[in-house]
């Protein structure tokens, strides 16, 4: 085998690994509630254009191509903090090694105190937004906060949510049993959720954009919610958070080990 047919060899399974990657980051984004519902738009568009090409209706294929510039730009700006993060993490030049080797986002150090805080924000009925980082960088998101980098506590977790506290009504994000950031600000889902408070909205806003832990606790009624992966996990007790939170460190302890 001659060193053209190796170049060719390997030209070729780049050629399908990007690909592969692009179709996977695609199907990644359509499972978002917003991607499914412009895609549902979208389809009977593409079917109408497709048969005025075959019946050669000349001023609907004309229409529906002059169409094409105004859609694009549209999505651009409707699924913009999507795009963002997608660039952010082809820019990282840490992307690969987070993918080949998840880290520890979840410690029994941080369940701990996020037990204990929660003990003090349910009996003041104080409102607060945590936000676990996983492998997805919040780095934008910190950005819109105030960084202290504080070693994590419930002390510290309970007064930074205090009432009349400027950092009450946003979020605290918490990375490698650091507190990172506070009182920043989080996507607000684009889901129809009635009688969802604003960090709720905010908590389902993430999940839908990161594989982060959100953290809800309701200032109204003391209840306690999580939020990942697009799924709001709500009105459970301090037993029930203990489980959830101890069942997510097993499973990366045991994807680590």
């Amino acid at each position: 085998m001659n060193i053209q047919n190796l170049l060719g060899i390997a030209s070729s399974i780049i050629d399908f690994t990007i690909v592969g990657y692009i179709v996977y980051r695609i199907l990644l984004w359509s499972s978002s509630s917003k991607a499914q519902s412009l895609l549902r738009g979208l389809l009977p568009l593409i079917g109408v254009y497709f048969i005025g090409k075959l019946l050669q209706l000349n001023t609907v294929s004309w229409l529906l191509e002059g169409f094409i510039p105004i859609l694009a730009l549209a999505v651009i700006i409707i699924f913009q903090p999507e795009l963002r993060k997608f660039l952010e993490e082809i820019g990282s030049t840490s992307v690969i090694l987070r993918q080949v080797e998840p880290k520890m986002g979840l410690k029994t150090v941080i369940i701990q105190h996020l037990l204990k805080t929660v003990d003090i924000l349910t009996k003041e009925k104080l409102g607060a937004l945590i936000v676990i980082e996983q492998n997805d960088l919040l780095d934008s998101y910190m950005e819109s906060g105030i960084e202290i980098n504080a070693n994590i506590s419930s002390e510290l977790i309970s007064s930074i949510f205090w009432k009349n506290t400027p950092t009450h009504d946003g979020a605290l994000i918490i990375r490698d049993s650091k507190v990172k950031a506070v009182g920043c600000l989080l996507p607000l889902s684009s889901a129809s959720q009635r009688r969802k408070g604003t960090r709720h909205l905010a908590a389902l806003g993430l999940s839908e954009l990161s594989d982060a832990i959100i953290m809800v606790i309701s200032e109204e009624t003391g209840h306690i919610s999580i939020a990942k992966n697009n799924i709001l996990s709500e009105k459970l007790s301090k037993k029930d958070l203990e489980a959830y939170l101890f069942s997510i460190y097993k499973k990366e302890k045991q994807f680590n080990d």
